[in-house]
């Protein structure tokens, strides 16, 4: 398999094809902007972070990747608890968006 070329010019160049690099070069793409991600690393890469807040549902839906991402499987996960430091309590925030009051699974 060959390397993808990187053209010689674009208008805009998104540096880094993680969660936000190509979220905004989709969104910059759909409204037929000559737009180029470079990425280092080779997909599929390593990566942590197994839950996604129910607020990017929303984004998800605007470039049109949120059936997608819920048809991938990824668990259910309403929240979770956080410490930082051991002599404080854990924190415990709802990923779940108090606003929206759809039958539509959230995505986590």
């Amino acid at each position: 398999m060959s390397s993808p070329t990187v053209p010689a010019k674009t208008t805009v160049l998104v540096v880094g094809g993680g969660p936000a690099g190509a979220y905004a070069a989709s969104v910059l793409a759909r409204r037929n902007v000559d737009v180029t991600i470079l990425e280092a690393a080779k997909f599929p890469r390593y990566h942590i972070g197994e839950s996604m807040l129910a607020s990017t549902n929303y984004f998800l839906e605007y470039i049109d990747a949120r059936e997608k991402v819920l048809a991938h499987g990824f668990v259910y996960k309403p929240g979770g608890a956080f410490k930082l430091r051991k002599d404080f309590p854990a924190a415990y925030t709802n990923f779940v968006s108090y606003f929206c009051q759809s039958n539509v699974p959230f995505v986590f």
